[in-house]
Formats: structure tokens, C-alpha cells, sequence
């Protein structure tokens, strides 16, 4: 075990290195070597297999639960803030591991209070501020995001590629589709968009060669191929590509005859519309949609309850970027009491759909420009039922939106620093880079680490 208390002059240089940089898979490493423990003894002490702790040291599986988090650090006798955990204080000694209560709170803050009576005007007051501050920076922010353009080509020409692929089974398809999805749950997105050209025209060679049944199949697969193209392009803002490939997906879904791919490649299509400032027509077709998937009794089978569940998410969220505070309301009223009836299977896991919903509240009020009512709901988020890094670092990114908005510009950075451990990728997105570039210009003292970061990021 190491010595504590943990003074820099008895940490190795390296290890004090990793824990600098939050490089929180090499801390773990070294860490466990410096202890004189093996993988599988650290496995055996946190509940892992030792195959487990090995793709966690060298980043091929997120370290970012938060259980396992603390796990480590209690097995590696280090502290928990060497992990990216934020720790507390209590009458001056340190609580190590970690509380949701204590987790949220190193993202969201203090619990923040609303007067309802004052909330309106706090809304308009507080949406006319942000507006102000985020107009200039948004523009030469997004100018300058090499990565996500890099990305940007290569979706422009997976659509544009006259290039063929050899078919594939059924079966290799679904696989490589399974590890696109993962890819994307865990921010990857520059490795995705060199996996999904491929792919995409292996989808689109085995539907040409297949008959029958098998190409019912293969176009529900082809379609939730484009329907990832259409998501990544999404985030970094390749808007033209997303809805070209939406527009793919839907097709793709109908031939299929699947209502469940119809419907996911609609959302695709939604969202595109959205983007547009169509905010009415996106809302129609994912209401339209959602009840076409007749999801409306216990009974529903559990991927097309979810499905529905996306769809009113999504309607919410557009109607309230049209401007549409009851609809938005509605619409996200019903999802959570669609995510309570959601029962969980080995196939299809759903706990983490009612803290999707509730994550999703916050980017409603954003839109509907009460940050003080997104603080409110972020704390009542349960962090650790997100279902992915993506999930969480959107989450954070939220917040951040929310507390600039607010005008605390030192907890945005947290949040912000707190989205980057997740989802590194996530925080280099164009419109999180505005972000980033906006927090910057604000009057007043820029604080140390949103210079670090938006070195990082490269925002202007």
C-alpha cells in the first residue's frame, strides 16, 4: 500500500505526473505497481477480473463509474480526488469515497433554491444575459475546431464515396454496429468516424445481395448505421451530412418494415428539421411518431417502450427550443411516466432511463432559458444511473450552461472539467467550444483552469 499521508516527496515522479494530468487509467497503473499488487490481486479486491483491470489501466474500457472509482481508491489506498472524485470537508477531515449527494455536487454546486413567484423574471433576465455574452465568441470558436472539421470530412465523404465493400453476415454487421455504438456511448467519436465508411457500405453491399427476410434485416441494420452517421454528424455540427444520412436511415428503416428503426430514424430526421429552426414540423413527426408505436400500455415490449420514451424526450426538447413551454412540459411529463413503467431485461437494460429523462429537464429549461430551474433539476440527477460517458458528459456540459447562464463562471469550468474527465471528445465539440470561448470573454478574472482549458480545446 502507499504511505499516507500522501506528500508529494513520497509519490513517485511518474505516478505524481499521472495524477497531474488526470490520467486516470495510468494512475490507476502505477498505483497498483507501486503497491506491489498484481492486476488480478487488485481485481480480487475490488470485484473485477483481472481482465477487467487491465482494460481499465489502458483506457479500452471508460473509467468513469463512479462505484469502481471508489473501489480503486479505497483498494490502492490513495485518495480519491487522484481519480477525478472531488472530496469534501467535514470539521476538517477529509471524507474519502464518495455520497451521490457529495458526486453531484462537485458538478452542480450547492443546492440552489428557487422562489417560484420570481422564477419568469429571473428567466428573461437571465436568457437576455446569456445571449449577450455568447454571439461573437460562437462564431470564430467554431472556425477554429480542426479536430471536429477532420471528422466533418470524413462523414461528407462516406456520403460522397462511389467506393463498394464486400456483404457480410447478419451476424458481423450486428457486431461491428455494437462496437460503433459503444464507440459513440464513450466519446469516440474520431475513431467512429474511420470505422463507420466501412461499415455503412458493407450494410449497403449486403442489402443489394440478400433477399427475403434477411434483407428486412439488413435494412433495419443499414439504418441504424445511417442513423449513427446522422448523430455524429450532429455533434460537430456537419448538419447538411446528418440530414442526408437522417434521410437514409428513414429510408433504409421502411424498407424494413421495422416500426422500431422507422421510428429511431425519424428522430434522426427530427432532430435535422430542429436544427433548421423547424422546430413545429420536428415536433409534429416525433409526436406523430411516438404514437404510431402504440406504446401506451404496460405491456409494450421494452426496446419499443424505450424507443418512445426517446421520441418524447426529444419532442420536448424541440418544442422547447421553439419557444413552447407547455408542450415541452407535456411531452417530458409523459416520458417519465413512460420510464417508470420500463421493465428491465438482460437485453434491453432500462434503470438508466428515468435519469435520462431527468438529465434531458435540463437541457428543456436551458432552451427555455431558466438556469436557475436546470440547477434545481441537475441536482436531483442520480449521476451514477446515466448509461453511458456520453450521457454523463452531457449532463455536466448542461450544468455548465446552466451556472454560465447563471453568472458563476467558476462552477461552469468544474462542470466543464468534470465533462472532459468523462468524454474527452465531448467537450471538444464545436458548440461546447463556444461555450468555452464565451465563459473566456466574460468580464473579470478568467479563472487558471478555464485557460487550461480552452488551450486544450483549442477555443479562441
Amino acid at each position: 500500500m502507499l504511505d499516507t499521508p500522501h506528500s508529494p516527496a513520497r509519490i513517485p515522479a511518474a505516478l505524481l505526473a499521472a495524477v497531474r494530468a488526470a490520467d486516470y487509467p495510468l494512475v490507476v497503473r502505477l498505483a497498483r505497481r507501486q503497491a506491489g499488487l498484481t492486476q488480478e490481486q487488485l481485481g480480487s479486491a475490488t470485484g473485477y477480473s483481472a481482465a477487467t483491470i487491465s482494460r481499465l489501466e489502458t483506457g479500452r474500457q471508460p473509467l468513469n463509474d463512479i462505484a469502481t472509482l471508489r473501489r480503486l481508491a479505497q483498494s490502492l489506498d490513495i485518495p480519491c480526488r487522484w481519480l477525478g472524485l472531488a472530496e469534501e470537508q467535514l470539521s476538517g477531515h477529509p471524507l474519502q469515497g464518495r455520497t451521490v449527494r457529495a458526486f453531484t455536487s462537485a458538478v452542480v454546486g450547492p443546492e440552489l433554491r428557487v422562489v417560484p413567484s420570481a422564477a419568469g423574471e429571473e428567466r428573461n433576465v437571465k436568457r437576455r444575459h446569456f445571449l449577450g455574452v455568447a454571439g461573437p465568441a460562437l462564431l470564430s470558436a467554431t472556425a477554429s475546431n480542426t479536430v471536429s472539421d477532420t471528422i466533418s470530412d470524413r462523414l461528407e465523404r462516406l456520403l460522397t464515396d462511389a467506393g463498394t465493400a464486400a456483404p457480410a453476415s447478419l451476424a458481423a454487421l450486428t457486431a461491428e454496429l455494437g462496437k460503433a455504438r459503444e464507440a459513440f456511448a464513450a466519446t469516440s467519436y474520431g475513431a467512429l468516424s474511420i470505422t463507420l465508411p466501412p461499415l455503412v457500405q458493407a450494410a449497403e453491399t449486403t442489402v443489394a445481395e440478400v433477399g427475403g427476410l434477411m434483407r428486412d434485416q439488413a435494412h433495419v441494420l443499414l439504418a441504424d448505421a445511417y442513423v449513427l452517421t446522422a448523430m455524429l454528424a450532429t455533434k460537430v455540427h456537419t448538419d447538411a451530412v446528418a440530414c442526408v444520412a437522417a434521410d437514409r436511415a428513414l429510408r433504409a428503416a421502411r424498407a424494413s418494415g421495422n416500426l422500431s428503426a422507422v421510428a429511431g430514424a425519424a428522430r434522426q430526421v427530427a432532430i435535422a428539421m430542429r436544427r433548421q429552426g423547424r422546430h413545429a414540423s420536428a415536433t409534429s413527426l416525433l409526436a406523430d411518431t411516438a404514437a404510431r408505436l402504440g406504446a401506451g400500455t404496460d405491456r409494450t415490449n421494452p426496446t419499443v417502450l424505450a424507443r418512445y420514451i426517446d421520441l418524447l424526450c426529444t419532442a420536448a426538447y424541440a418544442s422547447a427550443q421553439g419557444g413552447e413551454q407547455h408542450d415541452a412540459e407535456d411531452f417530458i411529463g409523459e416520458a417519465e411516466l413512460a420510464a417508470r413503467r420500463l421493465v428491465v431485461t438482460p437485453a434491453m437494460p432500462g434503470a438508466s432511463m428515468p435519469a435520462t429523462v431527468a438529465a434531458y429537464r435540463i437541457s428543456i429549461h436551458n432552451a427555455l432559458g431558466d438556469p436557475a430551474m436546470s440547477l434545481t433539476v441537475a441536482q436531483k440527477v442520480d449521476p451514477r444511473r446515466l448509461p453511458s460517458s456520453e450521457r454523463y458528459a452531457r449532463y455536466c456540459i448542461d450544468t455548465a450552461r446552466a451556472w454560465h447562464a447563471f453568472g458563476d463562471r467558476g462552477r461552469a469550468v468544474h462542470a466543464l472539467l468534470a465533462a472532459e474527465r468523462a468524454g474527452p471528445e465531448e467537450v471538444r465539440r464545436p458548440s461546447v467550444i463556444a461555450l468555452i470561448s464565451a465563459m473566456r470573454h466574460q468580464p473579470g478574472r478568467v479563472p487558471p483552469l478555464l485557460h487550461e482549458l480552452a488551450a486544450r480545446t483549442r477555443a479562441v
